[in-house]
């Protein structure tokens, strides 16, 4: 029997990036058409949050 472990993103810092990835938690189970939707998915967010202007903490 092959044992499953859970894949836990370490923190980044950045709350809307670690968002982006706890989606991903559970993303092993899916069937593989699903999964691979799913890390497309959380790569194009991704890209965006890269895209959008840094935000520094204490600056608005």
């Amino acid at each position: 029997m092959t044992e499953s472990t859970e894949w836990t993103p370490a923190p980044t810092g950045d709350p809307a990036a670690d968002q982006i990835l706890a989606g991903l938690a559970g993303a092993g189970e899916l069937s593989p058409d699903e999964e691979i939707a799913a890390y497309r998915e959380a790569l194009d967010a991704l890209a965006q949050l890269l895209e959008e202007q840094p935000r520094l903490p204490g600056l608005s």
